[in-house]
C-alpha cells in the first residue's frame, strides 16, 4: 500500500478502516485514538513509530485530545456523519526546497485555500518536498487538516535580535524532534586507472582518524587498451563494469562520520579531481586515502546537533576518457539548532534566532493552554503583505474555531466582493477568535503584554549555500576556505557562510560558541538594540557588554 494523505470525510468507518490496513503487508498510518472522548488523530507515514514525538509535541497532543473532545463531540460523532473521528490527515516530514514568491503570490486574498492546505507526498518527483493545496468543494467538509509540524505559537512584538523575522522556540523542542529533518547527498572523485585494477579497502576498527590501518579489499577488474579496434579513442570494457556497487562494511556505514574521518584506501589511480568540498585526499603514488571532511559546519558534529553516515559507494567508468568515476552517498539527519528556516503555509519565511529554555518561555494565566513552544516577531511588518495576513487569520480561525468558522463563505467568483476588511472582521469576530491574553515572562514573571495564542503551522525548508570548489593534489592546489570575507561588515551573504566582525575572545565570552556564531551568521547587524555603548567601542566590544548586561553584569566603557 502507498503512503497517502487523504480527507477525513473520504475515509471508511474506523472498524472497516483497520480490518484493511491489517490485511496489507504494510500500515501507512500512525493513528491515535481517545476512546471515552471519541477523538482521534492520524498520520500517514511511510515508515515510523507509532510514537507522539514523530507527530505533535507532548503537550500539544494532549491539550488536542483534551480541547477538542468537548468541541467535537457532536460534529465528529461516527453516529452523526458515519465517518471516523479525525482531526487531521498529514504527510510525513513534508518541507519547501525553494521558496520562490509563487507561494507569496498564491496567499493573496484566496489564502483561505491554505486555510485547509496539508503537505502531500509526491512520488513521482522530488518526494517529500512539496505542498498540495485542496479544491474549494474541500472547504464545505468539517474536519480540519493539520500539518506534521504543529506547534503552539504566540505573536508577540520584541525586537527580535534584529533579524526581521525570527523565530524563539523551546529548545526542548529537538528532543522531540520538531523540525528535524534528513536529506541524502553524494560526493564524486573522477580518477585515471594505472591498469587494470582498482582496489578500495576500508578501516578495519572503528578508530577511523587519518592513520587508520585499512583492510577489506574490493578489487574492481578493468579491460586493458586494445589498439587494434576500428575506434582506438574509445576503451573496450567489460559490459559488467558500466556500474559497479562497492561493498561496504557495516561497521562503516553505522558509523557517525566526524571531520577527517578516513573512508577508504584506494590503490591503482591517479590524477583524482574532485569538485565536493565533503572529500579531501591523500595521494602517494598510485594509492590515495580519501577522508570525510566538513570545513562550514564541523562543530555540529561534534555536538551531535548533526549526524552523518556513509549509505553507499558506487563506481562508473567513462568510456570516452576512460577515468573512473567513484560516488559517495551520504545520508544526514539535522536537528533543530539556530538559523533554520521554517515557512508558514501561506509563504511567510521565518529564522530560528534563540532557543530557550522550557521554563524561561513565556506563559499565559489560563490551565487550559499549554506551556508555548514559538514566538514568532511581528514588529516587521513591511514584508507582511495583506494577503499574508489575512491567509494567516482566516487558516488560525479554522484551527481555532472549526466549527464556527465557515470558510464556503469565500468561495466561488461570486464571493470576491465579500473580500473587505469588514467582511472579514465580522467573520473573525463571530469566529470568538479575536481574543488576546495576557503574556508573562517565564524568567521574572512579570507582565510583557498581550499577544495572540493559536496554533500554527510550520514547514521546514532547506536553503543551503552552494559548498563546491575546486581542487587537484597533482597540479594547483586550491585552499578550502569560506565563501565571504570574515571581517567584512553587512548585507550580502550567500547562505548563512559570512561571519561578522567579532574577536575570538568576544565569542569565547558569550559562554558558548556554538549558538553564538550561528546567531552572528544569520544577523547582518549587531546583536541587540541599539544602546549607550553604541558608537562608542568598537562593534565586538560593544555586542560583548550586551550580553553580559542581559546576565546582569554591568559593564562600563573605558
Amino acid at each position: 500500500m502507498q503512503p497517502f494523505a487523504t480527507h477525513a470525510s473520504l475515509l471508511p468507518r474506523l472498524d472497516l478502516l483497520i480490518t484493511e490496513l491489517l490485511s496489507e503487508t504494510v500500515f501507512p498510518l500512525d493513528f491515535y485514538y481517545n476512546r471515552p472522548k471519541k477523538v482521534g488523530i492520524f498520520r500517514s507515514s511511510p515508515s515510523s513509530l507509532l510514537s507522539p514525538k514523530h507527530l505533535y509535541t507532548s503537550t500539544v497532543t494532549e491539550w488536542l485530545l483534551d480541547q477538542y473532545s468537548a468541541d467535537w463531540h457532536e460534529s465528529l460523532s461516527p453516529s452523526v456523519n458515519g465517518t471516523t473521528p479525525i482531526m487531521g490527515t498529514v504527510a510525513h516530514h513534508g518541507f519547501l526546497f525553494n521558496h520562490t514568491s509563487t507561494n507569496k503570490i498564491t496567499a493573496g486574498l484566496c489564502g483561505h485555500r491554505h486555510a485547509v492546505g496539508f503537505p502531500v507526498r509526491n512520488i513521482l518527483k522530488h518526494s517529500e518536498r512539496s505542498l498540495c493545496y485542496p479544491q474549494n468543494d474541500l472547504a464545505r467538509r468539517d474536519s480540519m487538516p493539520i500539518p506534521t509540524q504543529l506547534a503552539f505559537t504566540a505573536l508577540i512584538c520584541d525586537a527580535g535580535d534584529n533579524v526581521e523575522d525570527g523565530l524563539t522556540m523551546r529548545s526542548d523542542l529537538a528532543d522531540l524532534q520538531f523540525g528535524e529533518n534528513t536529506i541524502s547527498f553524494s560526493a564524486t572523485i573522477t580518477a585515471t586507472p594505472c591498469g587494470s585494477k582498482i582496489s578500495i579497502s576500508f578501516p578495519k576498527k572503528t578508530r577511523m582518524t587519518q592513520n587508520a590501518e585499512c583492510d577489506y579489499v574490493n578489487e574492481i577488474t578493468i579491460a586493458k587498451w586494445k589498439l587494434g579496434s576500428k575506434n582506438a579513442k574509445k576503451r573496450k570494457v567489460d559490459s559488467s563494469f558500466r556500474t559497479t556497487v562497492v561493498t561496504v562494511p557495516k561497521l562503516l556505514q553505522s558509523m557517525n562520520l566526524k571531520h577527517e574521518t578516513t573512508l577508504c584506501d584506494i590503490i591503482g589511480v591517479t590524477n583524482l579531481k574532485s569538485y565536493s568540498t565533503n572529500l579531501k585526499s591523500i595521494m602517494c603514488q598510485s594509492a590515495s586515502r580519501i577522508l570525510f571532511v566538513d570545513p562550514y559546519d564541523s562543530d555540529l558534529l561534534n555536538n551531535n546537533v548533526r549526524s552523518i553516515r556513509l549509505k553507499s559507494i558506487h563506481t562508473n567508468l567513462n568510456v570516452q576518457s576512460g577515468d573512473v568515476n567513484i560516488t559517495f552517498s551520504f545520508f544526514e539527519s539535522r536537528k533543530l539548532i539556530h538559523g533554520d528556516k521554517f515557512s508558514t503555509l501561506e509563504g511567510q519565511k521565518a529564522t530560528v534566532i534563540n532557543l530557550t529554555r522550557k521554563e524561561d518561555m513565556p506563559f499565559v494565566m489560563d490551565p487550559a493552554i499549554p506551556t508555548i513552544d514559538v514566538l514568532m516577531n511581528v514588529s516587521a511588518t513591511k514584508r507582511h503583505t495583506y494577503g499574508m495576513f489575512v491567509s494567516s487569520l482566516l487558516r488560525a480561525a479554522k484551527c481555532a474555531k472549526p466549527e464556527k468558522f465557515d470558510l464556503t463563505l469565500l468561495m466561488g467568483d461570486t464571493s470576491i466582493g465579500h473580500h473587505t476588511n469588514d467582511i472579514v472582521a465580522r467573520m473573525l469576530k463571530d469566529a470568538e477568535f479575536l481574543t488576546k491574553k495576557q503574556l508573562f515572562d517565564g524568567r521574572t514573571g512579570e507582565p510583557m503584554g498581550y499577544a495572540d495564542i493559536f496554533l500554527c503551522a510550520f514547514i521546514k525548508y532547506n536553503q543551503e549555500p552552494v559548498k563546491v570548489i575546486y581542487f587537484a593534489p597533482d597540479g594547483d592546489y586550491v585552499a578550502r576556505t569560506h565563501h565571504a570575507d570574515q571581517n567584512t561588515k553587512g548585507r550580502g551573504r550567500i547562505g548563512g557562510t559570512r561571519r561578522v566582525q567579532t574577536d575570538l575572545h568576544v565569542c569565547m565570552l558569550q559562554g558558548n560558541l556554538l549558538v553564538f556564531e550561528r546567531q552572528c551568521q544569520i544577523c547582518s547587524e549587531s546583536r541587540l538594540v541599539i544602546d549607550i555603548f553604541t558608537s562608542i567601542v568598537s562593534q565586538s566590544a560593544a555586542s560583548c557588554f550586551k550580553t553580559l548586561g542581559l546576565h546582569g553584569i554591568k559593564v562600563a566603557p573605558g
